[in-house]
């Protein structure tokens, strides 16, 4: 899910939305003079079919690097990373993760991405190029209520900066991450919803009340 105001950044970015299920998620592309960047690829290969149609066309268009940045690490929003041997094999392509799921990727974890959503007990390990809000790259904010929030800020070769937040409780590395006008909030309205998600591995009921106080912050006090 994504909350966004008029930016042209917002406007260049095609959505690939679904009826809500528990199998698959939303996914992002945002196309810059840089870089061409995803928000979570879902589990659907119909969904991701389209995606690579539309990466293959932008890098006709002009080479450029291909950027995914996952929201957490459940296999709903990474499975077609992990399992599409075509987008594996894009030139120039790397995955970010927050660090604590990007462990789990790289470790094929099948508790920790809740692999049991598509039927499975294994997954394959996925690399991760970037592990994101590790102590030596973020800051630390405290937000109006005292609570801590971690932020990472990466310049990309666009010119613009994409920042990254640290929102645990639906995971451990849930994060939010925003590009201009436009915030990416995975899973953080979904998470308190039972049956299947509250509860779930990973899953800190203390640390996502404590997030819905970082989320009022972000949206208070960042651009």
């Amino acid at each position: 899910m994504a909350t966004g105001a008029g930016d042209r950044r917002c406007r260049d970015l095609p959505p690939f939305l679904r009826k809500p299920d528990v199998t698959c998620s939303n996914a992002y592309l945002i196309r810059t003079p840089g870089e061409i960047l995803l928000v979570d690829t879902g589990a659907d290969p119909a969904q991701m079919e389209r995606i690579l149609e539309l990466v293959d066309d932008l890098l006709r268009e002009a080479p450029r690097p291909v950027l995914l940045f996952l929201t957490h690490c459940h296999i709903d929003h990474c499975f077609q990373a992990v399992r599409n041997r075509r987008f594996r094999s894009l030139p120039d392509l790397s995955v970010a993760a927050e660090e604590t799921g990007a462990r789990a990727l790289e470790a094929g974890d099948a508790v920790r991405t809740v692999a049991e959503l598509m039927g499975g007990r294994e997954i394959e390990p996925l690399p991760v190029a970037l592990s994101l809000l590790a102590a030596r790259d973020c800051e630390t904010l405290e937000t109006d209520g005292g609570i801590i929030l971690h932020r990472q800020q990466i310049l990309l070769r666009s010119g613009d900066t994409l920042t990254v937040y640290h929102t645990p409780g639906h995971t451990p590395d849930s994060i939010c991450i925003r590009l201009g006008g436009c915030l990416f909030i995975g899973d953080l309205l979904f998470s308190a919803s039972p049956p299947g998600i509250a509860g779930i591995a990973g899953w800190d009921q203390p640390a996502l009340l404590e997030t819905v106080g970082r989320a009022r912050w972000i949206l208070a006090h960042e651009p």
